[in-house]
């Protein structure tokens, strides 16, 4: 079944061309959804507010070599305080005055640095960030640090609040914490892998549910659900599950076969489909942004084919494929941002458009 997004708003900005290269994302956990560009001399945040429009200036500018990619689902804290900026294989922890309060070296496994930061609340209302560090045998214990690194909660002073030890399985690269509303880790996802795994955490605060070939898409709180694409039972096709967050367990899954069912008999065709884990997630409790992609993104199916598509799945009722309004590319559909809101953000040439189905 189709259906047409409503465009809500387009804001227009000389950065839209370096989305996906890891200088510019975006960041929808604060009231208004914020985008973050990495420059040679500092880290800039701009807001995006509901009406459009020309990008304002920017509403805080952290300043500082940032040769590194922006790293993490939350790299600035939330009251615009402080950011953790890479450079050189190394975190520094700066204020918006440009002040370095300290630092800390990434680790490094297989000579190459795992990083990530994503910052939470204390409980008193205070900026605290979990960064990747690597494994210490004294707090650790006998781990192999070529095959694990730790996640440690740090306050803006640099003192550790607590730490657990994270598998890295295969050749997963990428560790990725998924927060709740309290600042805690419910999830882990190791995601620098072709072969993407995700951990759940038990009540003791360590890892030990593994959902193995499974990419955590997204997380919701309201529902204490998580969302994994996958391979299915037969591990030839892909499939999207929802997980209960306190154990792993899966409690309602969708199939391929099941989404392309729901198309029209008329619609664009794909060759050959996945259901992949680079882009969609969550676009409020209920709704999930799915993306399609062809095997073989090459390989023409006819003047109806498409290589990407989007879908509008909710648990329970059935999914929609999205038909939008105006010509978009295959690259535009995979830079595809969920802001929590009912609406997401897409890329075009020199302008970020917001669509909703409501």
């Amino acid at each position: 079944m189709l259906v047409i997004p409503r465009l809500v708003a387009e804001y227009r900005t000389r950065d839209v061309p370096y989305f996906g290269s890891g200088q510019v994302i975006v960041d929808p956990s604060g009231p208004v959804p914020r985008l973050l560009v990495r420059t040679g001399e500092a880290l800039v945040v701009h807001e995006l507010p509901g009406g459009g429009g020309d990008v304002a200036d920017p509403v805080a500018v952290f300043p500082g070599p940032t040769t590194g990619p922006v790293v993490g689902y939350r790299p600035v804290a939330y009251d615009l305080s402080h950011a953790v900026l890479t450079d050189e294989g190394r975190y520094q922890m700066v204020t918006r005055e440009g002040v370095r309060l300290w630092e800390l070296p990434m680790p490094r496994v297989d000579s190459r640095p795992v990083m990530s930061a994503t910052w939470c609340r204390s409980p008193r209302g205070e900026p605290q960030v979990w960064l990747v560090v690597a494994v210490d045998p004294e707090r650790d214990g006998q781990v192999d640090p070529s095959r694990a690194v730790s996640l440690a909660l740090l306050d803006t002073r640099g003192a550790e609040i607590e730490r657990m030890v994270v598998p890295l399985v295969g050749e997963n690269q990428g560790v990725l914490p998924i927060l709740g509303s309290d600042g805690k880790v419910v999830a882990i996802s190791n995601c620098g892998s072709v072969r993407p795994v995700t951990f759940t955490l038990g009540h003791d605060g360590r890892t030990v549910s593994l959902l193995s070939e499974r990419k955590l898409l997204s997380y919701s709180a309201a529902r204490s659900l998580l969302v994994t694409v996958g391979l299915d039972d037969s591990g030839r096709r892909t499939d999207v599950r929802w997980h209960d967050a306190r154990n792993g367990t899966t409690v309602s899954e969708l199939s391929l076969a099941e989404i392309l069912s729901s198309e029209p008999d008329d619609g664009p065709s794909h060759v050959d489909p996945y259901i992949s884990w680079d882009g969609g997630g969550l676009m409020d409790d209920e709704s999930l942004l799915v993306m399609l992609e062809d095997e073989d993104p090459y390989e023409e199916g006819g003047d109806d084919w498409r290589g990407m598509s989007h879908w509008s799945v909710t648990r329970g009722a059935g999914c929609h494929h999205i038909k939008y309004p105006i010509p978009l590319r295959d690259s535009q559909l995979y830079d595809s941002y969920p802001l929590g809101d009912g609406t997401w953000l897409m890329g075009g040439r020199q302008e970020l458009y917001r669509w909703s189905l409501r």
